[in-house]
């Protein structure tokens, strides 16, 4: 860092490099009004035009300028607030002078200029003669008074480093700062609390620790607490921080603690960040909260439920863009570089996980490892094709890796621990669900099969669950949504991640696998209206189909015995009625193999499968194909039925839907 970034400034000018005449034109009128000082070796005024040198390092000049700069003035324009650099410079002087030169205070502003509301200068008008004298009386009276005396030293009591391969959050984080910002500050309700709610994996931790890097300046002290470690202990552990010139000794830890959270408390603190990180639930840190002051407060946790007056952010996975962009940095591969399938396989990865940061960061730290010392040998597609396989997935899931959060749970134990304290109930419906697709599920489906419901929990173990009702099944909901384990939908309904899936399905024993499959396929088919076919049946089946689909993934890898009929009745009728036949096909098939299996050759059930192939084979062009089925169906129903009755007759029907109950 060069010389001149270490002296102090009386004026930090801050501007958008857009906007570069109107701060020369401030720049000129301050030298000419006395401010810069009479020696030139010791300028007044930090002006990155007049101070920066070739080849510098730009950031931590600045950084360093505006730091030392007891004054602050903002060239506003509309552009000043788009740009990241000084949007955000401003906020860690002893005082600011907003100058408007252009747009509205709404087009200007950002949260934390709120508070200097009352020193604007709006210099836009055509005639602002009368005006920087007012700035020069402001300025002249600022530096007249002595130097404020700083008793907190700036203190970064964080943990983690930066993350270089941060990506996707950046709206997000300054969503964040601007409700932080903008919430009441009243004399007594001066902290400001945001609880950053998530689904474990998401990068709850990792956009807390993002937050205080970008937004240092506007916090003379920040301090991380851990929660895993114990609230109690991390608070007393900031005792010396904030009371240096005290020891502590004879304070127990509570006391500690105690007079850490009053110091939090104090109304005339510099504005201070504490990150709570990773908290259980409320009640573990209610107490703790320093809810009045001048301190900003960020929670990070799985739990929803928070009591009014905490304003909840929560946050999902990452978009396909940043999620490919995270692949990609965190396994060092340049997009340009890789083959054209190995893009395929990189998309195809970020989707086949979820667009889950944890799960991403995770899998492309084992690509990394896997090229070490080899150039690009292990690409994406071989990843894919080893984690596609059935006996790799847990394996891979269970990989843990070291990441932004130094050494993270791996995605298999990520959510182990919240699962285990859920109710029985919760539990039953996350199982069942396991075996769904993770796209929305119909609450009504789990408030139909309240009874389906209530065996899966006597099947975890505990004998005595009764049927339940209505509340009790909405409870269940309730205390998956509270732990970010499902991720509520429109209507009711609600999502369940893949990998939570994923790892729920293996932790489920071989001894009862088969059952479990059966009752989530019965959940989803004593719901589902038939014929899937019909078009007033269309809605509920657009919802229903890629669950039906994703249990058939699941019912396919079974003897035939085992297959659900009415599943493949559904999932054959959606598809036929939307003109997929080669798709429907094979279902119908399976259903011919099942009915000749189970019922025999000449019954209905085996007729109707054989009518059914035949009409998607016509619908197809296959004609010989389908007439040879044709004959094969009429054959039957003329042998065993009354001959004059059309396949397609309401009795017919009667017969085939009870042959697949």
């Amino acid at each position: 860092m060069s010389d001149q970034a270490n002296q102090t400034y009386d004026i930090f000018i801050s501007y958008s490099s857009n906007d570069l005449s109107m701060a020369q034109q401030l720049y000129d009128r301050l030298v000419a009004a006395g401010f810069n000082g009479d020696d030139p070796k010791n300028p007044r005024i930090w002006f990155d035009k007049k101070r920066l040198d070739p080849g510098c390092d730009w950031h931590r000049e600045i950084e360093a300028g505006c730091e030392n700069s007891r004054i602050v003035i903002p060239v506003l324009t509309p552009r000043w607030k788009t740009k990241e650099w000084t949007k955000y410079e401003t906020y860690g002087a002893e005082a600011i002078i907003p100058l408007v030169f252009e747009g509205t205070l709404e087009e200007v502003f950002t949260p934390p200029l709120l508070r200097f509301q009352g020193d604007v200068i709006d210099l836009t008008g055509k005639d602002t003669s009368d005006r920087w004298p007012v700035l020069f009386e402001a300025l002249r009276k600022l530096l007249a008074a002595p130097l404020p005396e700083v008793k907190e030293q700036r203190v970064a009591h964080l943990r983690f480093s930066h993350n270089p391969n941060f990506v996707g959050r950046e709206a997000l984080m300054d969503e964040i700062h601007e409700r932080l910002f903008t919430n009441p500050t009243t004399t007594l309700t001066q902290g400001h609390i945001q609880a950053v709610t998530a689904l474990g994996g998401v990068g709850k931790t990792t956009l807390a620790r993002e937050y205080a890097e970008k937004f240092w300046r506007c916090y003379r002290q920040m301090f991380w607490i851990s929660c895993k470690a114990g609230v109690v202990t991390e608070m007393a552990g900031l005792y010396p921080l904030l009371f240096p010139e005290r020891t502590g000794e004879g304070l127990k830890e509570d006391e500690k603690a105690a007079s850490v959270l009053r110091e939090l408390k104090r109304l005339d603190a510099p504005l201070r960040l504490v990150i709570f990180d990773d908290a259980v639930d409320e009640n573990t840190i209610l107490s703790w909260l320093p809810k009045t002051g001048n301190c900003h407060t960020i929670i990070t946790s799985r739990f929803t439920d928070w009591e009014t007056g905490i304003e909840q952010t929560p946050v999902w996975v990452l978009d396909k863009e940043p999620a490919r962009e995270l692949l990609l940095k965190r396994a060092h591969l340049e997009w340009e570089n890789l083959t054209g399938d190995d893009k395929t396989a990189c998309d195809e990865l970020a989707g086949k996980l979820g667009y889950l940061p944890l799960a991403l960061e995770q899998a492309a730290a084992y690509i990394e490892i896997q090229n070490k010392g080899q150039g690009q040998g292990f690409g994406y597609r071989k990843y894919l094709t080893l984690y596609e396989k059935a006996e790799n997935e847990r394996r891979l899931l269970a990989k843990g890796t070291k990441g932004a959060t130094e050494y993270p749970d791996a995605v298999f134990n990520t959510w182990r621990t919240t699962i285990d304290q859920l109710p029985p109930g919760s539990r039953a419906i996350l199982r069942l669900t396991s075996f769904m697709a993770p796209t929305p599920i119909p609450f009504a489906m789990v408030l139909h099969g309240a009874s389906i419901v209530a065996e899966q929990a006597r099947l975890s173990g505990d004998d005595n669950i009764p049927e339940p009702d209505e509340i009790e099944l909405r409870e269940w909901k309730e205390a998956l949504i509270r732990y970010s384990m499902i991720r509520p939908e429109a209507l009711e309904g609600f999502s369940v991640h893949g990998l939570v899936q994923a790892v729920e399905r293996h932790q489920i024993t071989s001894s009862i696998k088969d059952e479990v499959i059966d009752k989530s396929t019965a959940l989803l088919t004593t719901f589902a209206p038939y014929p899937a076919f019909e078009f007033e049946n269309w809605p509920a089946w657009e919802v229903l189909f890629p669950h039906a689909e994703a249990l058939w993934s699941h019912q396919n890898m079974r003897p035939n015995e085992r297959l659900n009929s009415k599943l493949l009745v559904g999932l054959y009728g959606c598809l036929h009625a939307r003109a997929r036949y080669n798709e429907a096909i094979p279902f119908v098939r399976f259903l011919l193999a099942m009915n000749e299996q189970q019922s025999g050759p000449d019954h209905p059930a085996t007729a109707q499968s054989l009518n059914n192939l035949a009409v998607l084979l016509q619908s197809k062009g296959d004609y010989d194909g389908a007439e040879t089925l044709f004959r094969r169906a009429l054959a039957i129903k003329e042998r065993t039925m009354d001959p004059t009755m059309p396949l397609n007759m309401p009795k017919f029907n009667d017969i085939i839907q009870k042959s697949v109950q």
